[in-house]
């Protein structure tokens, strides 16, 4: 009775120990996937920065010829 008791102990010791294993992997694959959304995410608001400031850039230059032509006008 002892000796089945203890095969039970150790079978379930044994499960416990796979599924456990398998979480940690899971839990590696979630981690890994979340590490390359996180870049991804980071790369895309890179991007969206560099339009901004080109966007800026474009605006200063449009005031600034807006700015020269009114001035003449005003000569």
């Amino acid at each position: 009775m002892e000796e089945a008791a203890n095969h039970d102990l150790i079978q379930q010791h044994r499960t416990i120990h796979l599924g456990m294993e398998q979480f940690e992997k899971d839990l590696k694959n979630c981690r890994s996937k979340e590490k390359a959304f996180s870049l991804l995410v980071l790369e895309r608001l890179d991007q969206e920065v560099e339009e901004l400031g080109r966007r800026g850039e474009d605006e200063n230059m449009l005031a600034s010829s807006m700015d020269m032509y009114v001035n003449r006008q005003l000569l």
